[in-house]
C-alpha cells in the first residue's frame, strides 16, 4: 500500500510539494489562501488543511495517519528535491508571490478572512458547503483558483473580481 500511496502523492503533487488552504476551507481558493509547502511540512502539520490526501481513498489516509513517522521521514531526506522545505510560496493582497517561512504563511490570514466573507455574502451557498477536497486544473481567473469538486466535472468559482 505504501509504494501506491507515493505514487499518487507525487502525480498529484505541484512539483513534489502540496497545497495549503491556510484558513482551513477547502472551497476557499482564493490565491492569498493557498501556500505551496513542502511535504515534510505539510506530514509534521497534520492540523493543517493541506492537499496532500485529495487524491488517496479514506482507507489510504487512513494509513498515511497511521504511519505519518514513515512519511515525516520520507521527506525529510536529502534526496527529496523540493526547495520549499521549511518555506511557503504564497501570494500577497496584491496577487505577487511571496516566498515566506511556513509560520509566516498565515500573515494576511484578516485579508483572508475579509475575502471569504465577502464571498460567503455574495454566494451564500458557500458558507455552509461542504468543506470537500477541489480538483485543481491550473486555471488562474481572476484572484481565484478554477477547480471542481472531488468527483465531480463542474468546475467551481466562488467568484471573480
Amino acid at each position: 500500500m505504501k509504494s501506491r500511496i507515493i505514487k499518487q502523492l507525487e502525480k498529484h503533487s505541484i512539483g513534489g510539494c502540496f497545497l495549503r488552504h491556510i484558513d482551513g476551507q477547502r472551497q476557499n481558493n482564493h490565491l492569498c489562501n493557498l501556500a505551496l509547502i513542502h511535504p515534510y511540512d505539510a506530514f509534521t502539520h497534520l492540523e493543517w488543511v493541506v492537499d496532500w490526501d485529495s487524491h488517496l481513498t479514506p482507507a489510504q489516509t487512513k494509513f498515511v495517519r497511521n504511519n505519518i513517522g514513515f512519511f515525516v521521514r520520507r521527506y525529510n531526506q536529502v534526496t527529496f528535491d523540493c526547495p520549499l522545505k521549511g518555506k511557503a510560496h504564497i501570494s500577497n493582497p496584491d496577487n505577487q508571490s511571496e516566498l515566506v517561512s511556513v509560520e509566516e504563511a498565515d500573515k494576511y490570514k484578516e485579508f483572508i478572512a475579509e475575502s471569504w466573507n465577502s464571498t460567503c455574502e455574495e454566494r451564500p451557498e458557500m458558507k455552509n458547503a461542504p468543506n470537500a477536497y477541489l480538483w485543481y486544473n491550473g486555471i488562474i481567473m481572476g484572484n481565484y483558483v478554477v477547480a471542481s469538486f472531488r468527483g465531480s466535472d463542474t468546475p467551481f468559482m466562488p467568484h471573480f473580481e
